[in-house]
């Protein structure tokens, strides 16, 4: 989940722990507000460790999260 203060463009991308992309999820101009997105793992990755990417024109953020399949 992330939240806008005002519209927006973004990219929200999922990396491997090594730093490969695996995913951009969303991407393009959202609304104000509170957004929820769910990650459809492709079946070729692995459970583990994952990084996820929120860029925006006002900066970005990263974090973790973990994959159990």
């Amino acid at each position: 989940e992330y939240t806008l203060p005002e519209e927006m463009e973004i990219t929200l991308t999922v990396y491997s722990a090594l730093g490969e992309q695996i995913s951009v999820l969303e991407s393009g101009s959202r609304r104000a507000g509170q957004h929820k997105v769910e990650f459809a793992a492709p079946t070729a990755i692995p459970s583990g460790g994952y990084f996820y990417e929120l860029k925006t024109p006002k900066g970005n953020a990263q974090g973790r999260m973990l994959l159990a399949k």
